[in-house]
């Protein structure tokens, strides 16, 4: 209502691996805003607790919405969005951690308000495979005349585990690996259970996603995500 001009932009990450990050950071960080929720916990017994709980949620929701269809037309808050459809949203919007990666849930209603053209969907895939390809996808967007960046610039990794800042950067071989000895990370059979039943939770919610792409109203989406979700 108040800027109908308005342009977003949307970076989406592997739903998946954008958990486990989340997870981890705040998980070492004392100081962060959720530490204390996953201090005492690895990320198989969080995912859970929480998958547990969305689901829970979910269930309550869907006395109030129609089934999730595939063949859904985007509404969003105030554009044919049902309570029960506002409930759910709820349901993902009030955990961080996981429930963020539900993109389907948070796009919809940027789709429903906006239309294709002022809505980009960018992914860290091409970001980091082909960072120029993704600037110049955003400039465009944007109207904004193309720059002669750096190219050194371009293939530093900003704001990395190993210089959690935006004003540092450091190169791709210089990004200490996650230690596999760290419970949190280690790929024992819990950790593994965890990102398949967390694979197997996002993948209608993806596979929503897939359709959006194929029907043009966002970019494609990078093609692992469709082995991965199929």
């Amino acid at each position: 209502m108040l800027n109908p001009k308005m342009k977003i932009i949307v970076v989406l990450r592997d739903p998946v691996q954008r958990a486990l990050s989340r997870f981890l950071e705040q998980k070492r960080n004392e100081r962060f805003p959720l530490h204390k929720e996953v201090k005492n916990h690895t990320f198989a017994t969080f995912v859970d607790q929480e998958v547990d709980e969305m689901d829970a949620c979910v269930e309550r929701a869907s006395a109030f919405k129609n089934q999730l269809s595939n063949s859904a037309v985007p509404v969003g808050w105030g554009g044919g969005m049902s309570l029960g459809q506002w409930m759910e949203a709820q349901c993902f919007a009030r955990r961080n951690i996981i429930g963020w990666s539900a993109y389907d849930v948070f796009l919809e209603n940027y789709l429903a308000h906006f239309p294709p053209g002022q809505v980009l969907v960018l992914y860290t895939n091409e970001l980091a495979e082909n960072p120029l390809s993704a600037i110049r996808k955003t400039e465009s967007f944007l109207g904004a005349p193309e720059f002669n960046y750096d190219p050194n610039r371009l293939s530093m990794v900003f704001n990395s585990r190993a210089c959690y800042h935006w004003k540092c950067a450091k190169k791709a071989n210089e990004i200490k690996a996650v230690d596999d000895s760290e419970p949190v990370t280690n790929r024992t059979a819990p950790f593994l259970q965890a990102v398949s039943r967390l694979t197997t939770f996002f993948k209608p919610r993806m596979q929503r996603m897939f359709k959006w792409a194929d029907e043009g109203r966002i970019a494609d989406v990078p093609p692992a995500w469709r082995s991965t979700y199929a």
